[in-house]
């Protein structure tokens, strides 16, 4: 079966021990393409949960992936998403109080924001768009990310996603100053002043 193929040269790993790592461009700033700080699903797989994943596992998976947002998908069908700001919120409490129930039986399904209450942007808008547009778009629309669709259409494909963390992270940021951060007023001051 694999008489038709060959080896290709190959050398011993043992003498490599530096990782290549994408590096973000320093001259990045509010002026820069949208496009610069959206997560580009064509080229990087998205990180998704199921719904009936309970809280504190999807925390600790989100932990140790180092992503603060996850899709939320059922037998492949996109259903909402999740943050990390969720896993971690009151809103945890409220649905145990609400259910009756306890912690580890509250489920991501529980606390996502479900896909009838997001936001999305066509890509060609997000091509057309600078970093600022984006963050005003957010503060406009009172959210910390938005989704990126490939068209205007009920068929349209998730394409990718914009969040202020990742804004926040890309313009040097220190990711502890936007932690302490309460409002998204109080961000894009911050943003403003460090762009």
């Amino acid at each position: 079966m694999l008489n038709q193929y060959h080896d290709l040269q190959y050398i011993n790993a043992d003498k490599f021990s530096h990782i290549a790592m994408p590096a973000w461009d320093n001259n990045i700033n509010l002026d820069s393409p949208a496009t610069s700080a959206m997560i580009d699903f064509r080229l990087r797989p998205m990180s998704y949960v199921s719904p009936a994943v309970p809280v504190d596992e999807a925390k600790h998976l989100m932990d140790l992936s180092h992503v603060n947002l996850q899709f939320v998908i059922d037998e492949g069908v996109y259903q909402g998403i999740v943050s990390l700001r969720y896993l971690q919120s009151r809103k945890v409490m409220v649905k145990m109080q609400e259910l009756g129930v306890k912690r580890e039986e509250i489920t991501v399904g529980d606390v996502m924001l479900p896909k009838s209450r997001a936001h999305a942007l066509c890509y060609d808008a997000v091509k057309n768009a600078r970093i600022g547009d984006v963050l005003h778009t957010l503060k406009s629309l009172g959210e910390t990310y938005v989704i990126v669709v490939d068209r205007d259409e009920d068929d349209a494909d998730i394409v990718g996603i914009i969040s202020a963390i990742d804004i926040a992270q890309v313009l040097n940021v220190p990711f502890e100053l936007f932690q302490s951060e309460k409002t998204f007023l109080s961000l894009v001051k911050i943003l403003n002043r460090n762009a």
